[in-house]
């Protein structure tokens, strides 16, 4: 486990503040409330950031807000993630065509993280926030290992929990449509059962809220039905979540698309249509990815962006 480093989580925990009110910035009172350091201890290190240009001053409204220096860092960020420069506008997109929240997550080894959210801010709080990291493990994140080699998956199994027979099953079938259906309730609770009385529902959806990534991933791995393997056109489902691959040149799969925010049950049909959809989407970018690598799209790629692409004959094309 890494060593504590209190002056780094309050930086972070103050840069995460300011981005999450561009439009109003905050006074040094207020940062030292929220971040949990003294004012005299907090002075020495915003007058740094102010004088590197990370953070604007308003002396007038005595005001911190974020600086323009940082826009060359975000700049030189995305130079360096082209795929995600490629999807903002992908997810954006997607989201104005079906009326749906959208999210985009990488991978780093063991952990997926948030690196893009678009929520319609009069709905409230965003259930997850930019940079949020969530632990790589069944049923969590099946989109980013159900094409992948059968130790990594059975990594993923090992570290997680649930039916492993159905989450084979599912990873099977995720490979063949090309996207992932998580559900809220399991594929055989038919969707005209009594909901929940009293509430239930909804204060255990509070709870979730409040909760940690870790304990998202508990209650998820606690529906090991979550992941739909079976998909019937006729049936409704209570949909979570719904998202589908990214590929880099190896075949590997980098980022990932979801929507989410579904009120309603949606047929099996209709979930079928927007998941190519979300397919079509995330195809070109897993090919204009492959189109700027100096490697030609390697076989596995090209079978694994055909899978996910619904089948489409141009996936199939090499770069």
């Amino acid at each position: 486990m890494p060593r504590p480093a209190p002056q780094t989580d309050r930086l972070i925990a103050l840069f995460r503040l300011l981005a999450a009110r561009p439009q109003h910035g905050a006074t040094m009172a207020e940062i030292a409330r929220r971040i949990g350091v003294n004012r005299a201890n907090l002075y020495p290190m915003m007058a740094a950031l102010v004088e590197a240009g990370w953070l604007l001053h308003d002396p007038e409204r005595k005001l911190y807000s974020l600086g323009p220096a940082l826009v060359g860092l975000g700049d030189a960020a995305s130079a360096g993630q082209p795929t995600l420069a490629a999807l903002r506008p992908v997810a954006l997109s997607l989201s104005e065509q079906t009326g749906l929240s959208s999210a985009v997550f990488t991978r780093s080894g063991p952990t997926v993280t948030l690196a893009e959210l678009v929520w319609d801010l009069h709905a409230g709080a965003a259930p997850m926030r930019l940079g949020q990291s969530f632990p790589l493990r069944a049923p969590f994140g099946a989109g980013f290992v159900a094409w992948a080699g059968e130790a990594e998956i059975d990594r993923w199994l090992e570290a997680g929990s649930g039916d492993r027979a159905h989450l084979v099953d599912a990873l099977g079938a995720i490979r063949e449509r090309g996207f992932v259906v998580e559900a809220g309730r399991p594929p055989d609770d038919p969707i005209d059962a009594p909901a929940p009385s009293g509430g239930e529902e909804a204060a255990r959806e509070a709870r979730l809220s409040d909760r940690g990534a870790e304990a998202l991933i508990e209650d998820l791995s606690r529906q090991s039905d979550s992941v739909l393997a079976e998909l019937s056109a006729s049936r409704r489902y209570r949909v979570r979540t719904l998202g589908a691959p990214v590929f880099d040149p190896a075949g590997v799969v980098t980022t990932f698309v979801v929507l989410f925010g579904f009120v309603d049950p949606v047929s099996g049909r209709d979930i079928h249509e927007l998941g190519q959809l979300v397919c079509q989407e995330t195809g070109r970018v897993t090919h204009g990815a492959c189109a700027g690598s100096s490697h030609r799209l390697s076989p596995r790629s090209a079978e694994s962006a055909h899978q996910s692409n619904g089948g489409r004959r141009d996936c199939h094309l090499h770069h």
